[in-house]
């Protein structure tokens, strides 16, 4: 039986982290390289809470931002470049 192509729209997290599992155990085994790792950068304010965030991961000397938001009252001060910079 040939698999089947749908949009979802709500995989479980548990599919999507054995996916990912699968994909770093295959890149690892095709180039002999074991250096992937999450990065998060965090901006906090003065109370320590999250006021922005640039999260991503690396791999291979690459790296690629996943996500990346700021709150509205710290937006137009130059902090997004300042995450995208980090």
């Amino acid at each position: 039986m040939a698999p089947r192509l749908r949009a979802e729209h709500d995989l479980p997290s548990a599919e999507i982290d054995a996916v990912e599992e699968r994909l770093h155990d295959d890149n690892r085994r095709l180039t002999g390289r074991d250096d992937d790792r999450a990065l998060i950068f965090a901006l906090r304010d003065e109370q320590g809470h999250v006021v922005g965030v640039a999260a991503g991961y690396s791999w291979a000397g690459i790296a690629e931002l996943t996500l990346m938001w700021v709150d509205e009252t710290y937006r137009g001060l130059g902090h997004g470049s300042k995450l995208l910079e980090a």
